[in-house]
């Protein structure tokens, strides 16, 4: 019965490690130019999603307009450039663009 306890409260604390780490958020400033200042301000949300390994980072971008939310096809980067602008060189410009002009409709 000691063991069951024991191996029940292991398994529940991973699983509260591991959520706590999966909803992790860190706030980014953006000094790029337009699309990218514009679309931070008038979206409700501008998340950028991503895995990292030694060398590349896959990433993707998640948007919450007014009345739709939309997510970017991922794209493999350098992790010297997405540590160097993260969401320009995660959201192609003319994504970037698209999403802006779909802020507005």
């Amino acid at each position: 019965m000691l063991n069951k306890t024991k191996a029940m409260l292991v398994i529940v604390s991973i699983f509260i490690v591991m959520t706590i780490q999966a909803n992790d958020e860190i706030q980014l400033y953006s000094q790029a130019g337009y699309p990218y200042k514009n679309l931070i301000n008038k979206a409700k949300s501008v998340k950028i999603l991503f895995t990292d390994s030694p060398n590349e980072v896959t990433c993707r971008v998640d948007v919450l307009l007014t009345s739709e939310h939309k997510t970017t096809e991922k794209v493999t980067i350098s992790k010297a450039n997405f540590e160097q602008a993260p969401l320009v060189n995660c959201l192609p410009r003319k994504a970037a663009k698209k999403l802006l002009t779909l802020a507005y409709l």
